[in-house]
Formats: C-alpha cells, structure tokens, sequence
C-alpha cells in the first residue's frame, strides 16, 4: 500500500486579509497544503517555531516588522525552509534587498494562481530561485527571458549585482 506524502506546510505573512484569504483558500483548498496565515511579523517567529513550516510567503510592507527584518530573523533559526517574498514591489532595489535578506524567491502580486502553483512545485524540486529571478527580471525590465539560456541570465544577474 503507497502512503501519501504528508502536505506541504505553508506560512502566509501579509497584512492584507484580503490577500490571506484568497492565498490561504488557493493553497489549502486547491493545492491541498497545510496553511497558516498571519498578519505581522511577531506572530510570523511564533508560528515559524510552532507550525515549523516548509515554505513561507512574506509580504515586504507589514507594519511594524519588514518582510527583510523577518527573514533575517527567520534564516537565523534556519536555512531548511524555503522563503518566497510576495510583494507588489517592482523596484530593483527591493529585489536585491529581498535576496541579499535570504529568500529563495521573489514573487510578485497581483500574482496569477497558476504561478503560485509553479512557485510551490519549485520549492518542492528546490529549483525556485532562478525562476523567480528571472520573473523578476522579465517583470522589472522588460526583458524578455524567453529562449535565453540559464547561463546568459545568470550572467545578467551578476552583473546587475543580484
């Protein structure tokens, strides 16, 4: 008899509970994950030691801890779990912030469902950095990373300094 893989649990942080709720319903009810939602980052440190999620989606702009502030605080404690910023920011700067603090992953809102999708499948296959940057890129430059190579992206990573 073939045992089902335990759901992959998930730590929502935004101040939006709009956007919990939409988030929280995709991920739990659609995509069969485990879901905690939360709306700051002190509720987000106790949640990361009592829920010990897999992946977390942090907002950048929360009031009274940022998103950057959280996961530094949260890659203290580990580097196991996989952080995705989830963020309505196009801003270069906050893009390199965002990687410089730790995250794997750098989504931006207001994000299709099906990409929420693709993010979760890539945290599982740990193949959610690149992806993301190149999103961002594609995103915030307008850069069309269609039919380049990794290896030519990565190149403009660096040389963006991300």
């Amino acid at each position: 008899m073939e045992t089902k893989p335990a759901p992959l649990r998930i730590l929502v942080v935004d101040d939006d509970e709009a956007l919990l709720d939409t988030v929280g319903d995709l991920l739990s009810v659609k995509g069969g994950c485990e879901v905690k939602m939360v709306q700051n980052g002190t509720e987000a440190l106790a949640a990361v030691r009592s829920f010990s999620p897999e992946l977390s989606l942090i907002d950048i702009r929360m009031p009274g801890m940022t998103g950057w502030e959280l996961v530094k605080l949260i890659r203290q404690r580990t580097t196991a779990q996989k952080i995705i910023m989830l963020t309505g920011s196009y801003a270069e700067d906050d893009i390199r912030a965002a990687f410089a603090s730790g995250v794997d992953g750098y989504l931006l809102k207001p994000h299709k469902p099906s990409q929420l999708g693709e993010r979760l499948e890539q945290a599982r296959t740990r193949k959610i950095s690149l992806a993301a940057i190149f999103e961002a890129i594609e995103k915030y430059t307008g850069v069309n990373v269609e039919g380049k190579t990794e290896e030519e992206l990565i190149a403009q990573c660096q040389a963006w300094g991300i």
